[in-house]
């Protein structure tokens, strides 16, 4: 069998030029010419993150002097740290859509003294007077996850919180501490 010399360069052309995958690689091997170009799949994978960082602890101690007038409630803000904000919440997320942060607490210090006693509100928001209503931004604490703040970009966001404590005049005598915990979701 006679194969013509033009058929027989036609058909090793065309096995040289031909991508031959070998373990997982394309090969490429040029024959006549100047250059060979493979390709290779890349992938990166980064995952959401996020990150929150706050103040260290909250004393409340209730004043042994200066109480003699009769209106109650009292309230009262932190003696530690000794000025606002009492909670710097700074976070931060990769996230396109933003974060939220949401806080909560462990539970009661005693019987009379109740969780939800202790309200939150951004910083420089007024203190409520003895005898009145907190009202909102002030926002009692629960033991469940409650919004603080929020940011629907990534990045850097910041949530301070001023604190303040209700003092009901049948509040039991306490020494106790619980948990504040707070929590930064990406969206």
């Amino acid at each position: 069998m006679r194969i013509s010399l033009p058929i027989l360069a036609a058909g090793i052309a065309a096995m040289l030029l031909a991508p031959m995958p070998t373990l997982g690689q394309n090969h490429w091997f040029g024959a006549g010419t100047t250059d060979a170009e493979a390709t290779q799949p890349c992938s990166l994978t980064i995952p959401t993150l996020v990150y929150i960082s706050i103040t260290d602890t909250i004393k409340f101690a209730i004043p042994l002097g200066g109480l003699t007038d009769s209106i109650w409630p009292k309230y009262f803000y932190p003696t530690r740290p000794g000025s606002a904000p009492y909670c710097r919440v700074n976070y931060w997320t990769n996230s396109g859509n933003g974060a939220r942060v949401l806080a909560k607490g462990s539970g009661d210090w005693s019987g009379q003294d109740s969780l939800e006693q202790l309200y939150r509100a951004p910083t420089g928001t007024p203190k409520t007077s003895n005898g009145g209503v907190p009202a909102p931004p002030w926002t009692a604490f629960t033991v469940q996850n409650l919004p603080v703040c929020s940011t629907s970009v990534r990045g850097i966001g910041r949530g301070d919180q001023d604190y303040q404590y209700r003092w009901n005049p049948d509040d039991d005598p306490v020494k106790a501490a619980i948990t504040l915990t707070y929590r930064v979701e990406a969206r």
